[in-house]
């Protein structure tokens, strides 16, 4: 009879225990929703500031041959890139205002192109001449 006893506590406990751990399931799918759930596309933030971009190319002084691979830098940014084998850049992401943009490249002279002023709505292209190092 305690043998029966004992195995009727070991169910109830079973049971009990599949009730437990099913309702915790149930609380975390519930939470993990309410967590991850959008708020039906009504933003909060304020309109993100109109941005620019720059393009440009880059060119010996003296023979007018593209240059590739040059290292321009938006001073006051993070943006750096590098000309294409056409001599080619552009920067995107840019809010409006004046910028130096440097250029770097071996075997020419580092360049600092200062005050350029970039517009929203407006195509800014500069074309940049660099001048080789005079040994």
């Amino acid at each position: 009879m305690q043998y029966l006893f004992l195995l009727h506590q070991i169910y109830k406990e079973h049971i009990f225990m599949k009730n437990v751990s099913l309702l915790l399931a149930i609380l975390l799918i519930t939470a993990t929703q309410l967590v991850f759930a959008g708020n039906d596309n009504k933003s909060t933030t304020a309109p993100a500031a109109a941005t620019c971009s720059i393009s440009g190319k880059i060119v010996d002084t003296s023979t007018g041959e593209a240059l590739v691979g040059v290292k321009v830098s938006i001073t006051g940014t993070t943006q750096v890139v590098y000309t294409d084998f056409d001599g080619n850049f552009s920067c995107n992401g840019l809010n409006p205002g004046n910028y130096n943009i440097e250029t770097s490249y071996i075997s020419y002279e580092s360049t600092t192109f200062k005050n350029v002023v970039i517009q929203a709505e407006k195509e800014n292209t500069l074309k940049m001449t660099l001048n080789p190092v005079e040994e």
